[in-house]
């Protein structure tokens, strides 16, 4: 995306007035193309906690998915909260595809945005790059949770920095959790370490054997 360099997309979300648009990085250009569509910029914030701006495309299906790689998956929630130490999270960018990596830092504050505070998220992995120019915008995610935004890559090594969901789907802007999922679809109870906001029309239920699935409500 972008008419100077590309960034990635990531997370639908609905604003006050129930207009549908896409999320990218605050930091990548303001004009741009997607898959072919001319898209219109709707605004960005682009300082201290936040690194995201919101675009929309004349005739796009914008849906409660996020590409992993490999398909598109259905947004089930997201987490607000600061990730542990440690914690596993993965991503998705158009130039190194889906990477994992370990949480490393969660007091980071990228010299690239706008008097930063130290709420940006660092992950690296002993394995390889997890992140390079051109993800900026894609989603970070665990299974198919939303943990955050991909807002760059800040050293030598392809460590990976990310806003996390909780500076991303406030201001009056909600990411668009998936209504269509089958009632009865497994969720890692490990899941619930997190504050995870789902869909009302869904429910969990603890398994005998711990797991927890999801219903939807009658």
């Amino acid at each position: 995306m972008g008419t100077q360099y590309a960034c990635t997309t990531s997370w639908a979300t609905r604003d006050s007035d129930g207009e549908v648009t896409m999320m990218s990085a605050g930091h990548c250009d303001n004009s741009g193309t997607y898959q072919g569509v001319t898209l219109q910029y709707k605004g960005e914030f682009y300082f201290t906690n936040y690194d995201w701006q919101l675009w929309r495309g004349s005739g796009m299906d914008i849906r409660a998915r996020f590409y992993d790689g490999s398909q598109y998956q259905p947004v089930l929630g997201y987490s607000p909260g600061v990730p542990a130490y440690n914690d596993l999270v993965c991503k998705y960018g158009r130039t190194l595809g889906a990477r994992c990596g370990r949480v490393i830092s969660t007091i980071e504050a990228p010299s690239y945005v706008p008097n930063a505070t130290n709420t940006f998220i660092k992950v690296h992995s002993d394995a390889y790059a997890v992140t390079a120019g051109g993800d900026s915008g894609g989603p970070v995610y665990v299974g198919r949770i939303a943990f955050g935004l991909i807002s760059g890559v800040v050293n030598s090594n392809g460590d990976m920095i990310y806003n996390r969901a909780g500076y991303l789907f406030d201001n009056g802007k909600r990411i668009l959790i998936a209504n269509d999922l089958t009632s009865g679809e497994t969720i890692n109870p490990d899941l619930l370490n997190y504050r995870i906001a789902f869909n009302s029309q869904y429910k969990l239920t603890m398994q005998p054997d711990g797991n927890l699935v999801l219903y939807k409500n009658n």
